[in-house]
């Protein structure tokens, strides 16, 4: 069985900004205390709400269910390294705050 050819494949359906915006986040979650990892994991939250590529993935798999999502961008090519650390940045007054 080709597992790796399966994953291959599977992957290649996802929203490619998610795939670079998780392939980011493991790498700078390995070097983050937990309350640091929170903290990023809200700033991406938030930032993911804001976007398009979630909401046109609820629509694909569970509203209208054709199972063909319309990414933007299309492709992994067309997500800038830029367009990934905005997801990182700080929130300002908005920031998760921990005790």
């Amino acid at each position: 069985h080709d597992v790796a050819g399966d994953m291959l494949r599977i992957l290649a359906r996802m929203s490619p900004t998610s795939l670079k915006l998780t392939f980011e986040q493991l790498k700078r979650g390995a070097l983050l205390d937990f309350d640091d990892c929170m903290k990023m994991e809200f700033r991406m939250v938030r930032r993911v709400m804001e976007g398009r590529d979630f909401f046109e993935g609820v629509r694909a798999t569970i509203l209208d269910k054709d199972k063909n999502p319309r990414w933007s961008p299309a492709t992994l090519e067309g997500v800038g390294d830029g367009d990934i650390a905005r997801y990182f940045e700080p929130l300002g007054a908005e920031d998760l705050r921990l005790p």
